[in-house]
């Protein structure tokens, strides 16, 4: 932000950081919003490792995740 301020000045600064943040807040919104909608109903979620048990560990924690949330989702494993 001090870069910017020295750029544009005190008050473009504030008006630009104050966009940004209405930007990022109502794209959350709308993103949430979708998927309790359904419109992204099929979540991907993809484990990238060798296998080892704190790889099957992070799959079964995402997958009882989505479950308590009633997200459906798939997931593969994938060596890396």
């Amino acid at each position: 932000m001090l870069v910017i301020r020295s750029i544009l000045g005190m008050q473009k600064t504030v008006a630009y950081c104050s966009l940004v943040v209405v930007m990022a807040t109502f794209t959350g919104v709308v993103f949430v919003r979708s998927i309790h909608r359904g419109v992204n109903s099929m979540i991907k979620l993809q484990v990238l490792g060798k296998g080892c048990s704190k790889c099957v560990a992070l799959g079964q924690h995402a997958e009882a995740a989505a479950q308590s949330l009633d997200w459906s989702m798939r997931w593969r494993k994938s060596p890396t």
